[in-house]
């Protein structure tokens, strides 16, 4: 997209193994991986949110 002014970056960290729909790598579900590109930056923001959520359960469970 031209002009793209986006600040929220990707948490994508190259670890692309997905389990029941949710990235290990960057705790991303597939959605939020396939739309990450068109969401804005308050969309991203709270895909990240829930990414923090994610990581936090998977610590606490391991």
């Amino acid at each position: 997209m031209a002009g793209n002014n986006r600040v929220v970056t990707s948490p994508c960290v190259g670890i692309c193994d997905v389990f029941d729909g949710l990235c290990m790598g960057c705790f991303r579900d597939i959605h939020e991986i396939s739309d990450w590109h068109d969401m804005s930056d308050e969309q991203r923001q709270a895909s990240l949110k829930k990414v923090e959520e994610r990581r936090q359960a998977f610590k606490e469970s391991a």
